[in-house]
């Protein structure tokens, strides 16, 4: 069996990125000429477009695994064994539902709906068993491993335009523009704060979490899984995708927070860290960042 592309997907996707391309040149029209502006919004929409190609997937299911491998670069695909993976499960969110193979507590595999018209036939052809028949390894300690992927790139890409933001607001001498520059850079350094701020190299075992913080690791901060009173599972709505987030409270606020997009093992993780189900939120990613920052009770 083989996936199918969904035709209003891959439409919505188009509409989507020709509406940023046309709002790029508006902005640089305001500064520039037309054939700037029209360079500038072509080249967005260029870009975008051939992101958006390179993370679409085919994904073939044979007797006994399946091939993964990018549609439009065929030469990078990968073959798994149905007897790889420890369990499936499914997440939904809204709108769409995501089917996942686990193996050693990492998503290896992860099948969205939203672009597959045959999602349905696609899941229903992976033999996996579900995850309610699968026993952890509690005895063992679980260290957190980072999407290497995600910080390098996303980081990357904060840190790249914080510097040349603040660069610029050095060099410039006209005062409005440093004031609305230094504004600019403000704002930068903050987004970047704000997405480190979420890397936590976490230690679970005999009972407890240590936890050290990547923008701060000189401060080793330990939980008793025993004191904790429970967690949440939170759907956080950050744009198109939603992202999901494991919450361990006390005294009904967040003591720490784990995010699936930042951890490789985000299930082991979670599975580590199994106490009392306190149960589901779903929430704004402002709405997160105040649990997060100011201590609000839940």
């Amino acid at each position: 069996m083989k996936s199918t592309f969904s035709k209003a997907y891959l439409r919505t996707t188009f509409l989507i990125i020709s509406f940023v391309a046309i709002v790029i040149v508006i902005v640089f029209l305001f500064q520039r000429s037309w054939i700037y502006s029209f360079l500038m919004g072509f080249y967005g929409f260029v870009f975008l477009m051939v992101w958006e190609l390179f993370t679409l997937k085919t994904i073939t299911i044979e007797r006994e695994g399946l091939e993964i491998k990018r549609t439009f670069l065929p030469f990078i695909k990968r073959y798994y064994r149905f007897n790889e993976f420890d369990y499936a499960q499914t997440n939904k969110s809204s709108g769409y539902e995501k089917y996942q193979l686990i193996r050693n507590g990492e998503r290896v595999v992860t099948i969205s709906s939203e672009p597959y018209s045959n999602y349905a036939a696609l899941k229903k052809a992976i033999p996996v068993r579900n995850k309610k028949h699968f026993s952890p390894r509690t005895q063992e300690a679980v260290a957190s491993l980072y999407n290497k992927t995600r910080l390098w790139c996303l980081g990357g890409l904060y840190g790249i335009t914080t510097l040349f933001v603040s660069i610029g607001c050095i060099a410039m001498d006209i005062p409005l523009v440093i004031v609305a520059m230094s504004f600019l850079a403000l704002i930068c350094w903050l987004t970047l704060l704000l997405f480190l701020s979420h890397y936590k190299k976490i230690v679970i075992w005999n009972g407890q979490i240590e936890v050290r913080r990547l923008l701060w690791p000189f401060k080793l901060h330990i939980y008793k899984i025993s004191e904790i009173d429970g967690y949440y599972r939170v759907t956080v709505y950050n744009g198109r995708q939603d992202e999901e987030r494991w919450w361990l409270v006390k005294s009904n606020k967040l003591l720490l927070s784990i995010s699936q997009s930042v951890y490789k093992n985000y299930d082991a993780l979670t599975s580590a860290t199994q106490t009392k189900c306190l149960g589901s939120l779903e929430i704004s990613d402002f709405q997160s960042l105040k649990y997060r920052l100011f201590n609000k009770k839940l």
